[in-house]
């Protein structure tokens, strides 16, 4: 299982749902929020296909972002 803890300052809710619903099909994802950060775990999946989803993922994420400001 790998994690990513992002701000919840900078990355919006709704851009990080858009996200998970993308990648959903390649991996088990969840999310929890505490306090100021995100808390995205990836689960289920060979540990080296995770480490390349989790970092594609938190690209796709800063686009997503961007894209809906």
């Amino acid at each position: 299982m790998k994690a990513l803890k992002i701000n919840s300052l900078f990355y919006n809710q709704g851009a990080l749902e858009r996200t998970i619903n993308d990648y959903r099909h390649l991996v088990k994802i969840n999310f929890k929020k505490r306090g100021k950060y995100f808390f995205i775990e990836f689960k289920e999946s060979s540990d080296d296909l995770i480490k390349i989803i989790a970092d594609e993922f938190g690209n796709y994420l800063l686009a997503q972002v961007i894209k809906n400001r």
